[in-house]
């Protein structure tokens, strides 16, 4: 019977969702800090973690040959997202910016770090790194179309952290 190969990514994730945590209780906002898809009853501003269709991808390659060990690479889906009520440019202003402040405060975070082995990053509760990097790769901004605006402002931030690590 063959093993299932290791994984990093569960590790990550939670390593993720404490950051995000402890980033959010520093802002200036109330966040609501979700692990997985948005439900319902959701606060004005949120911060979903491994959400949507593609919530984490991930691939495998050998990282030294004939010793089992494999590098992992992977993406973990994020998404920000802001409501204001209100129809006009203050409110959307407002909606953007607590969206655009929390991506700052994250992506100052979870930087690699100088000094450390490979600049590794998102730790664990007892402050072991779960990957060796961990960076935001790509981001997207939503903002409020025509069909919602009657519903009030909200701005959107999709976006990737990418991470490897040698598992096995």
């Amino acid at each position: 019977m063959t093993q299932p190969i290791p994984s990093a990514i569960p590790r990550a994730i939670d390593a993720l969702l404490a950051t995000v945590a402890r980033v959010t209780a520093a802002a200036p906002d109330d966040w609501q800090v979700i692990d997985g898809w948005p439900g319902v009853n959701q606060q004005t501003n949120i911060i979903a973690i491994a959400w949507g269709d593609d919530a984490v991808k991930a691939t495998q390659s050998a990282a030294y040959a004939g010793n089992g060990r494999r590098w992992e690479d992977f993406g973990i889906a994020c998404l920000i997202s802001c409501w204001v009520g209100g129809y006009d440019n203050a409110q959307q202003r407002d909606a953007r910016e607590r969206a655009f402040d929390l991506l700052g405060r994250l992506t100052a975070e979870i930087r690699p770090v100088a000094g450390t082995p490979a600049g590794s990053t998102l730790p664990d509760e007892s402050g072991q790194p779960t990957v060796l990097y961990g960076e935001i790769t790509e981001a997207q901004y939503i903002a409020t179309d025509g069909e919602d605006a009657s519903l009030g402002r909200f701005a959107q931030i999709t976006f990737t952290i990418t991470a490897k690590k040698v598992i096995g």
